[in-house]
């Protein structure tokens, strides 16, 4: 046998079966871990995408209520004052959430706190919708801002645990670039709209 060969016969030899199988199951992980992180990145983008529709749907709930207010002055007989209240419940509700939606980001996670808050917004929608009277509206509004306030706090958490820290104000820059710029689209008159 030439010497080249028997060296690597007791390199070989010298390599313990619990050695190869160690680097056998590092092999194995490694690709795990590359085919995992491909599906981790599609999770953190569909995740990003539906936060920053949901944010769009924050920003049509704050402003929708201005193009709203004559048909609501008429339907309701409401005056200026229950009209201007009715408007700005949703804003108290918002204001007075901030806090507790960051704690509770930080305790359930940013999914179950944005799917809770949308709930919460969609049945405050069918409140609205379907209200009859003053004060069914009062609390499909309040309802709205309540789910609405638990989006924007956990959207900045998703992104702190989603990105590296150098990346987090450039990550969240460019969400809130792209959710202005979807709802400044509809200052344009786009045929069907």
């Amino acid at each position: 046998m030439p010497k080249a060969v028997r060296i690597k016969f007791k390199m070989r030899q010298q390599v313990s079966p619990r050695d190869r199988r160690y680097r056998r199951e590092l092999f194995i992980l490694s690709l795990e871990q590359d085919l995992q992180s491909e599906r981790l990145m599609l999770l953190r983008n569909i995740g990003v995408t539906v936060l920053s529709l949901s944010l769009v749907l924050n920003m049509f709930f704050q402003t929708s209520f201005s193009v709203m207010a004559d048909l609501l002055m008429s339907d309701f007989s409401a005056t200026a004052i229950q009209l201007a209240s009715l408007g700005s419940v949703f804003f108290y509700v918002y204001s007075l959430m901030q806090i507790p939606s960051g704690v509770l980001a930080d305790a359930f996670g940013p999914h179950l706190v944005v799917s809770s808050g949308l709930m919460v917004a969609g049945v405050g929608a069918l409140f609205f919708a379907c209200s009859y009277q003053v004060v069914t509206a009062y609390l499909g509004r309040a309802l709205i801002g309540l789910g609405m306030s638990l989006i924007y706090i956990s959207t900045l958490r998703y992104v702190a645990n989603w990105w590296p820290p150098n990346r987090y104000s450039s990550v969240n820059g460019s969400l809130l670039l792209l959710v202005t710029w979807a709802q400044s689209l509809r200052l344009y008159r786009w045929p069907g709209w």
